[in-house]
């Protein structure tokens, strides 16, 4: 076999690699409702405890996606913004009851670092760490949060929204036959132990999203024009409708209502340009169907990992605007070349035992916050 292979037979592997264990679904279609709504499970006689998750592109006074994407100077500017949205939320849940506000980041920067402004967030509130990488569907548990509070997040693609996409460039989450948007992926994913979302905030588009859902609390802090743009509200007054609608939400915890799904779990990821899920078209055990792979799970908890290897499948297939990058600062065979030279001598030299991957100090412990990889 010859070890010059092309860029499709290179993607197709990396992308059967991070697709394995998806399940083919039977073609039996889906009902009507993709979910019902079960009954909470909120005790209070220990306290409220509240997880607030955060992402970026809902936040108040952020206009330009630079400043969500930590790998551009705007990124700072947009951290700021974010912390001030978290800390009036935060303010407010304690003001409405709460006794604990755990915080957790749900965007994906690029930082190794939190998103917020961990010296200026609330000292009432704890970020939540680990050791090791963890997902939103690994802090699921029973008894662990009386309710969950998502910040700062954005619409479904298709809605006209800022930055329209769930869980990644372009892409689109259907459970049970329904596109979702992350705020949805929440409360289904902690309504399978009886935990309600009590509380959104976003543009105003996602509230149209959200109609799915209209006992929840929600704050519009701007008003989106476009994918790229927005007309933003003062960031005092978006504060300080932040804050009164987290103490209203907590005040009101006793009326709020949890939804899960039927199981098995139908989930579907639908790829929109600049990605693309058509590699997988007609491999063995991959029930693929216009643009979109469907899976089934016992439960949407257990749909986690598998919607994982899918969204990095579609990330895999950025790889052609990668090759549009180099093919412009250095023409296509020559970056073509040097590639295929780094490939090739990481090939031969770890099998020639003159070269192997670092490996990591397991003397330094670094704290793993989601959204940070």
């Amino acid at each position: 076999m010859s070890t010059r292979v092309s860029r499709h037979m290179i993607s197709c592997v990396v992308l059967l690699l991070a697709c394995t264990g998806c399940e083919r679904r039977d073609s039996n279609g889906v009902g009507s409702a993709p979910w019902s709504e079960v009954p909470t499970r909120v005790d209070a006689t220990d306290g409220l405890s509240i997880l607030l998750a955060y992402d970026m592109e809902g936040v108040s006074g952020l206009d330009n996606w630079r400043m969500f994407d930590a790998n551009f100077p705007e990124y700072e500017r947009g951290r700021e913004l974010l912390t001030g949205d978290v800390n009036a939320v935060v303010a407010g849940l304690f003001a409405g009851g709460a006794t604990r506000v755990d915080l957790v980041d749900f965007h994906g920067s690029g930082s190794n670092n939190p998103d917020v402004l961990l010296e200026e967030i609330d000292g009432r509130a704890r970020h939540v760490e680990r050791d090791s990488v963890f997902w939103e569907f690994d802090l699921v548990e029973a008894g662990a949060y009386d309710a969950v509070v998502v910040v700062g997040v954005h619409c479904k693609p298709g809605s006209g929204g800022f930055a329209p996409h769930t869980c990644g460039y372009g892409m689109e989450l259907l459970v049970n036959g329904q596109t979702i948007t992350e705020a949805e992926w929440q409360a289904l994913l902690w309504g399978e132990v009886g935990v309600p979302l009590i509380l959104v905030s976003g543009d105003d588009r996602l509230a149209g999203d959200l109609s799915t859902l209209p006992w929840i609390g929600y704050v519009a802090v701007k008003t989106a024009t476009s994918a790229s743009s927005v007309i933003l509200r003062p960031l005092d007054d978006a504060h300080a409708e932040l804050e009164a609608a987290a103490s209203r939400a907590v005040k009101n915890l006793d009326n709020s209502r949890a939804i899960a799904v039927r199981a098995p779990v139908e989930v579907g990821v639908r790829a929109n340009p600049p990605t693309s899920l058509e590699a997988l078209n007609g491999v063995p055990g991959v029930d693929y169907r216009d643009g979109t792979v469907f899976f089934e799970a016992p439960s949407l908890v257990a749909a986690g990992r598998g919607l994982n290897a899918v969204l990095g499948v579609a990330s895999a297939s950025l790889a052609p605007i990668a090759y549009e990058m180099l093919d412009s600062l250095m023409g296509f065979e020559p970056s073509l070349r040097v590639f295929y030279t780094k490939v090739s001598e990481r090939w031969l030299d770890f099998q020639s035992g003159t070269w192997a991957p670092e490996p990591g100090d397991s003397s330094v412990t670094q704290r793993i916050y989601y959204g940070a990889q």
